[in-house]
């Protein structure tokens, strides 16, 4: 049955009422800045990391900056 859909839905997120507010309706018009804030380093006593691309210093928000975060956090450990 997957094979063959019988209807195909589209959602802009940005208008849904339950998820978004005004300000997520107004388009973007540069890459949003990504990194790791500095509330977020040397938790528990340097042993909580954060590796997701939200967190990259250069390419966050896009694939790679997810293997770059994972690249940043696996420098930093002692395996």
């Amino acid at each position: 049955q997957a094979a063959e859909p019988r209807q195909l839905y589209v959602k802009d997120w940005a208008f849904d009422p339950f998820t978004a507010t005004e300000a997520d309706k107004a388009p973007l018009y540069a890459h949003p800045t990504y990194g790791l804030a500095e509330a977020m380093t040397d938790l528990w006593d340097g042993k909580l990391h954060f590796a997701g691309t939200e967190v990259a210093p250069v390419f966050g928000g896009y694939i790679e900056g997810a293997l770059e975060a994972a690249e940043n956090v696996l420098s930093t450990l002692n395996l």
